[in-house]
Protein backbone atom coordinates (compact mmCIF):
# COMPACT_ATOMS: atom_id res chain seq x y z
CA UNK A 1 0.00 0.00 0.00
CA UNK A 2 1.33 3.57 -0.92
CA UNK A 3 1.88 5.85 1.82
CA UNK A 4 1.60 8.62 -0.18
CA UNK A 5 -1.13 11.36 0.71
CA UNK A 6 -3.61 12.07 -1.95
CA UNK A 7 -2.72 16.48 -2.11
CA UNK A 8 -6.44 16.60 -3.93
CA UNK A 9 -8.70 14.96 -1.13
CA UNK A 10 -11.51 17.04 0.34
CA UNK A 11 -10.18 18.61 3.43
CA UNK A 12 -13.79 19.13 4.44
CA UNK A 13 -14.65 15.82 4.43
CA UNK A 14 -11.49 15.19 6.06
CA UNK A 15 -12.14 17.35 9.18
CA UNK A 16 -16.05 16.66 9.06
CA UNK A 17 -15.41 12.97 9.51
CA UNK A 18 -13.57 13.63 12.70
CA UNK A 19 -15.47 12.32 15.95
CA UNK A 20 -18.43 15.02 17.26
CA UNK A 21 -16.67 15.86 20.78
CA UNK A 22 -16.71 18.50 23.27
CA UNK A 23 -12.82 19.11 22.79
CA UNK A 24 -12.11 22.59 21.76
CA UNK A 25 -9.50 21.89 19.17
CA UNK A 26 -11.58 19.59 17.70
CA UNK A 27 -14.32 22.02 17.52
CA UNK A 28 -11.54 24.21 16.49
CA UNK A 29 -11.01 22.17 13.32
CA UNK A 30 -14.38 21.97 12.60
CA UNK A 31 -14.67 25.42 12.32
CA UNK A 32 -11.54 25.71 10.04
CA UNK A 33 -12.72 23.24 7.69
CA UNK A 34 -16.24 25.33 7.64
CA UNK A 35 -14.52 28.52 6.92
CA UNK A 36 -12.49 26.71 4.24
CA UNK A 37 -15.16 25.48 2.58
CA UNK A 38 -16.83 28.77 2.71
CA UNK A 39 -13.60 30.34 1.17
CA UNK A 40 -13.44 27.79 -1.87
CA UNK A 41 -16.99 28.29 -2.92
CA UNK A 42 -16.76 31.92 -3.33
CA UNK A 43 -19.21 32.50 -0.45
CA UNK A 44 -16.81 34.57 1.86
CA UNK A 45 -16.14 36.95 -0.60
CA UNK A 46 -19.30 37.55 -1.76
CA UNK A 47 -20.97 37.87 1.97
CA UNK A 48 -17.54 40.56 2.42
CA UNK A 49 -18.70 42.39 -1.27
CA UNK A 50 -22.07 42.68 -0.14
CA UNK A 51 -20.98 44.04 3.30
CA UNK A 52 -18.75 46.19 1.83
CA UNK A 53 -21.30 47.85 -0.97
CA UNK A 54 -23.70 48.55 1.78
CA UNK A 55 -21.36 50.36 4.14
CA UNK A 56 -20.05 52.54 0.86
CA UNK A 57 -23.98 52.79 -0.33
CA UNK A 58 -24.54 53.99 3.44
CA UNK A 59 -21.87 56.63 3.37
CA UNK A 60 -22.84 57.74 -0.11
CA UNK A 61 -26.07 58.23 0.78
CA UNK A 62 -24.53 59.98 3.97
CA UNK A 63 -22.76 62.61 2.25
CA UNK A 64 -25.52 63.06 -0.17
CA UNK A 65 -28.32 64.29 2.14
CA UNK A 66 -25.00 66.66 4.01
CA UNK A 67 -24.67 67.98 0.15
CA UNK A 68 -28.33 68.64 -0.22
CA UNK A 69 -28.54 70.43 3.12
CA UNK A 70 -25.78 72.64 2.31
CA UNK A 71 -26.64 73.23 -1.00
CA UNK A 72 -30.24 74.34 0.08
CA UNK A 73 -28.42 76.71 2.88
CA UNK A 74 -26.28 78.41 -0.15
CA UNK A 75 -28.84 78.79 -1.89
CA UNK A 76 -31.71 80.48 0.67
CA UNK A 77 -28.52 82.87 1.50
CA UNK A 78 -27.97 83.60 -2.17
CA UNK A 79 -31.67 84.44 -2.15
CA UNK A 80 -31.47 86.61 0.77
CA UNK A 81 -28.19 88.72 -1.10
CA UNK A 82 -30.12 89.26 -3.80
CA UNK A 83 -32.88 90.53 -1.90
CA UNK A 84 -30.73 92.77 0.12
CA UNK A 85 -28.82 94.05 -2.99
CA UNK A 86 -32.00 95.11 -4.59
CA UNK A 87 -33.00 96.95 -1.40
CA UNK A 88 -30.01 98.88 -1.30
CA UNK A 89 -30.07 99.72 -5.04
CA UNK A 90 -33.52 101.13 -4.75
CA UNK A 91 -32.57 103.40 -1.63
CA UNK A 92 -32.39 106.91 -3.32
CA UNK A 93 -28.76 107.32 -2.12
CA UNK A 94 -28.76 111.30 -2.07
CA UNK A 95 -31.64 111.64 0.16
CA UNK A 96 -31.20 108.73 2.03
CA UNK A 97 -30.40 109.46 6.02
CA UNK A 98 -27.18 107.79 6.44
CA UNK A 99 -28.75 105.49 9.39
CA UNK A 100 -31.30 104.49 6.99
CA UNK A 101 -28.02 103.59 4.33
CA UNK A 102 -25.90 101.91 7.00
CA UNK A 103 -28.88 99.76 7.81
CA UNK A 104 -29.72 98.60 4.42
CA UNK A 105 -25.29 97.94 3.71
CA UNK A 106 -25.29 96.18 6.94
CA UNK A 107 -28.16 93.29 5.94
CA UNK A 108 -26.13 93.39 2.17
CA UNK A 109 -22.81 92.89 4.02
CA UNK A 110 -24.41 89.86 6.52
CA UNK A 111 -26.16 88.53 3.38
CA UNK A 112 -22.97 88.85 1.10
CA UNK A 113 -20.76 87.04 3.77
CA UNK A 114 -23.15 83.80 4.84
CA UNK A 115 -23.26 82.95 0.92
CA UNK A 116 -18.92 83.01 0.93
CA UNK A 117 -19.28 81.09 4.20
CA UNK A 118 -21.59 78.70 2.49
CA UNK A 119 -20.42 78.42 -1.07
CA UNK A 120 -17.00 76.34 -0.66
CA UNK A 121 -19.24 73.75 1.52
CA UNK A 122 -20.68 72.70 -1.27
CA UNK A 123 -19.87 70.13 -4.46
CA UNK A 124 -22.06 71.65 -7.50
CA UNK A 125 -19.66 73.71 -9.88
CA UNK A 126 -22.17 76.41 -10.88
CA UNK A 127 -22.29 77.05 -7.62
CA UNK A 128 -18.52 77.37 -7.29
CA UNK A 129 -18.08 79.15 -10.44
CA UNK A 130 -20.97 81.74 -9.74
CA UNK A 131 -19.21 82.57 -6.02
CA UNK A 132 -15.71 82.58 -7.37
CA UNK A 133 -17.09 85.45 -10.11
CA UNK A 134 -18.83 87.61 -7.19
CA UNK A 135 -15.69 87.20 -5.38
CA UNK A 136 -13.13 88.28 -7.79
CA UNK A 137 -15.56 91.88 -8.93
CA UNK A 138 -16.01 92.58 -5.80
CA UNK A 139 -11.98 92.75 -5.45
CA UNK A 140 -12.02 94.88 -8.62
CA UNK A 141 -13.84 97.28 -6.89
CA UNK A 142 -11.71 96.95 -3.44
CA UNK A 143 -10.78 100.26 -3.89
CA UNK A 144 -13.67 102.40 -4.25
CA UNK A 145 -15.63 100.15 -1.68
CA UNK A 146 -12.62 100.72 0.21
CA UNK A 147 -13.60 104.66 -0.17
CA UNK A 148 -16.83 104.36 1.27
CA UNK A 149 -15.74 102.42 4.28
CA UNK A 150 -16.15 98.81 2.92
CA UNK A 151 -13.04 96.86 2.96
CA UNK A 152 -12.41 93.17 2.11
CA UNK A 153 -10.86 90.55 4.24
CA UNK A 154 -8.05 87.90 3.88
CA UNK A 155 -11.43 85.08 3.43
CA UNK A 156 -13.63 87.53 1.08
CA UNK A 157 -15.75 88.66 4.02
CA UNK A 158 -16.62 92.30 3.96
CA UNK A 159 -16.63 94.72 6.82
CA UNK A 160 -18.42 97.83 7.06
CA UNK A 161 -16.72 101.12 8.87
CA UNK A 162 -20.07 103.33 9.46
CA UNK A 163 -18.06 106.49 10.35
CA UNK A 164 -16.20 106.17 6.72
CA UNK A 165 -19.25 106.20 4.85
CA UNK A 166 -20.70 108.96 6.20
CA UNK A 167 -17.70 110.59 5.15
CA UNK A 168 -17.53 109.18 1.92
CA UNK A 169 -18.38 111.17 -0.97
CA UNK A 170 -22.05 110.62 -3.01
CA UNK A 171 -20.31 110.26 -6.52
CA UNK A 172 -18.72 106.93 -5.15
CA UNK A 173 -21.37 105.83 -3.18
CA UNK A 174 -23.39 106.33 -6.39
CA UNK A 175 -21.10 104.79 -8.32
CA UNK A 176 -20.86 101.44 -6.25
CA UNK A 177 -24.61 101.01 -5.69
CA UNK A 178 -27.29 102.60 -8.07
CA UNK A 179 -27.69 102.08 -11.64
CA UNK A 180 -28.02 98.87 -13.53
CA UNK A 181 -24.51 98.64 -14.74
CA UNK A 182 -23.89 99.16 -10.54
CA UNK A 183 -21.48 96.99 -8.48
CA UNK A 184 -24.86 96.14 -6.68
CA UNK A 185 -26.77 95.14 -9.52
CA UNK A 186 -23.99 92.71 -10.88
CA UNK A 187 -23.66 91.05 -7.10
CA UNK A 188 -28.00 90.62 -7.47
CA UNK A 189 -27.51 88.85 -10.79
CA UNK A 190 -24.95 86.60 -9.18
CA UNK A 191 -27.02 86.01 -6.18
CA UNK A 192 -29.67 84.92 -8.82
CA UNK A 193 -27.56 82.70 -10.74
CA UNK A 194 -25.88 81.18 -7.19
CA UNK A 195 -29.64 80.53 -6.13
CA UNK A 196 -30.15 79.08 -9.38
CA UNK A 197 -26.98 76.20 -9.77
CA UNK A 198 -27.80 75.32 -6.28
CA UNK A 199 -31.22 74.26 -7.09
CA UNK A 200 -30.70 72.45 -10.42
CA UNK A 201 -31.67 68.92 -10.50
CA UNK A 202 -28.54 66.61 -11.24
CA UNK A 203 -30.50 64.30 -13.61
CA UNK A 204 -31.24 68.09 -16.06
CA UNK A 205 -31.33 66.40 -19.58
CA UNK A 206 -29.61 69.42 -21.33
CA UNK A 207 -25.70 68.57 -19.78
CA UNK A 208 -22.60 67.29 -20.50
CA UNK A 209 -21.59 64.76 -17.48
CA UNK A 210 -18.26 64.74 -15.89
CA UNK A 211 -16.42 61.29 -14.52
CA UNK A 212 -17.45 62.24 -11.13
CA UNK A 213 -20.70 62.68 -11.90
CA UNK A 214 -21.10 66.14 -12.15
CA UNK A 215 -22.23 68.14 -15.08
CA UNK A 216 -21.87 71.00 -17.08
CA UNK A 217 -24.81 72.56 -18.48
CA UNK A 218 -24.74 73.63 -21.71
CA UNK A 219 -26.02 77.54 -22.60
CA UNK A 220 -24.65 80.98 -23.51
CA UNK A 221 -24.18 82.37 -20.15
CA UNK A 222 -22.00 79.96 -18.99
CA UNK A 223 -19.60 80.79 -21.82
CA UNK A 224 -20.61 84.73 -21.20
CA UNK A 225 -19.46 83.48 -17.70
CA UNK A 226 -16.11 82.01 -18.77
CA UNK A 227 -15.04 85.05 -20.78
CA UNK A 228 -15.89 87.59 -17.44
Amino acid sequence: MSNTINTSMDYTSLFSSLPKTNDSSSNGLAGLATDFSSIRSGSYKKLLSAYYKKVASEDTKEADKKENTNLQLVAGNASSLKSAAEDLKKLDLSTASDEDAIKKLKEFVSAYNSVVDTADDVDRRGVLRNAAWMTNIVKKSAGLLSDVGITIGKDNKLTLDEEKWKEAGMSTKTTLFSGSNSLISKLAYKATQITSSASEKQSNTASAYKPDGDYTKVNTQSMYDTLM
